[in-house]
């Protein structure tokens, strides 16, 4: 099976870890055939949640992106996947 890579880049905070935790629960019940690995981010104190999911699903990814966004209780810090990119202006749902 082909599987398409999406990375949601958790920077460091005091509550860095139950945010790792949210991000990788929201995946798996919108993907329940998705498997995630937390690994390092380009930071040192950076991680990032690496989420493997099946290539027929990427329309999905980006169609809940929105939802996602809507649902982060701060926007600035939501646990969801593209926030990151999404605070960096790369336009309308932050997933090219």
């Amino acid at each position: 099976m082909i599987r398409i890579v999406k990375h949601v880049i958790v920077e460091t905070t005091a509550e860095r870890d139950r945010r790792i935790e949210q991000v990788e629960a929201a995946i798996r019940a919108r993907f329940p055939e998705a498997t995630t690995e937390v690994v390092q981010g380009l930071l040192d104190e950076d991680r990032v949640v690496e989420a493997r999911l099946p290539v027929h699903r990427l329309a999905e990814w980006r169609a809940q992106r929105p939802q996602l966004l809507a649902e982060a209780p701060d926007r600035e810090t939501a646990c969801v996947p593209g926030m990151k990119e999404a605070r960096h202006g790369k336009g309308p749902g932050g997933l090219e």
